[in-house]
C-alpha cells in the first residue's frame, strides 16, 4: 500500500445525456400541465357552484303608473282640536266612620261613592273575640252569684249554730262579714 501525499482531484461528472435531458424536460412540462389542468377544472367547478347558487333577478316590466285621489281644500277660520284631561273627582261632603271598639272587619258592604240611606249597614266587624270574651264575663258573673249565694248560707247556717251554742260568734261574725264583701 502507498499512501501519496498529493491530494486527490475529484473527478468530472459526465454530462447527463441529451435523451434524459428530453425525457425530464417532458415530464415538467406534463407535472405543469397536468397542474394547469386541475386549476382550470377547479376555478370551473367553482363558478358552477356560484352561478348555481346565486338569485337570478328578473326585471320586470315597468308596472303602469298609480292612480291618485285629489282632495279640493277649503278655507276655515278655525277647526276642532279633542282633548282629554285626567282627573279625580270629590264628594261635596265626607263621613268619617268607625266602630266603638276595634277589630277585624268581616265584611264591607258598601263600595265608594255609592249613596246609603241613614241606618244602613256599611261594614260588619269580626266578632268572634268579643263573643268569647262575653261568654267568659257572664261565666264569671255566674260564679260569683254562685259563691255569693254560698256565702250566704254559710252565714245562716253559721248564725244558727251560734244561736244553739254549738260555734262560736266569732265565727258566725266572719262568716257574716264574708257576705257583705
Amino acid at each position: 500500500m502507498t499512501e501519496s501525499s498529493e491530494p486527490q482531484e475529484p473527478k468530472p461528472q459526465a454530462e447527463p445525456s441529451l435523451a434524459r435531458r428530453a425525457l425530464r424536460r417532458a415530464g415538467i412540462l406534463a407535472g405543469t400541465a397536468l397542474t394547469a389542468a386541475i386549476a382550470v377544472g377547479a376555478v370551473m367547478g367553482a363558478t358552477t357552484m356560484i352561478s348555481a347558487n346565486s338569485v337570478r333577478i328578473a326585471t320586470e316590466e315597468a308596472a303602469p303608473p298609480l292612480t291618485v285621489s285629489t282632495v279640493t281644500l277649503s278655507v276655515q277660520d278655525s277647526y276642532a282640536i279633542p282633548q282629554d284631561f285626567v282627573g279625580q273627582i270629590e264628594p261635596r261632603r265626607a263621613a268619617v266612620l268607625g266602630f266603638e271598639t276595634g277589630g277585624t272587619l268581616a265584611e264591607i258592604t258598601v263600595d265608594e261613592g255609592w249613596q246609603v240611606t241613614e241606618g244602613a249597614v256599611l261594614a260588619r266587624l269580626d266578632t268572634r273575640v268579643l263573643d268569647a270574651q262575653l261568654r267568659q264575663q257572664r261565666a264569671a258573673r255566674e260564679a260569683l252569684v254562685a259563691q255569693r249565694e254560698l256565702a250566704e248560707l254559710t252565714a245562716e247556717r253559721q248564725e244558727a249554730l251560734a244561736d244553739r251554742n254549738f260555734s262560736s260568734q266569732q265565727r258566725a261574725d266572719e262568716t257574716r262579714l264574708r257576705v257583705v264583701e
